[in-house]
């Protein structure tokens, strides 16, 4: 592993994190809430859920957008 890739490490939580907010985007087209994040990982706090997805943005694995809902397009179908 090169000096640059130790960046890209991810632990056990952010792979927990990762995974379920990849399933819920799918599922319903937005973001999961903190507290939807503790209720399938199993974090007790949102500071904790906040701190990792610091992490994961951070790493450029992830982006921050706006919360909420994304707008559909007129005439686009249910999907992502």
């Amino acid at each position: 592993m090169g000096g640059g890739d130790i960046d890209r490490v991810v632990g056990y939580r952010e792979v927990q994190v990762i995974s379920f907010m990849l399933r819920y985007y799918a599922e319903h087209c937005r973001s999961p809430t903190y507290r939807e994040v503790m209720a399938a990982t199993g974090i007790t706090s949102e500071g904790e859920v906040s701190r990792i997805v610091s992490r994961i943005v951070s790493r450029g694995i992830a982006s921050r957008g706006k919360p909420g809902r994304r707008p559909k397009a007129k005439g686009e179908d249910e999907t992502c």
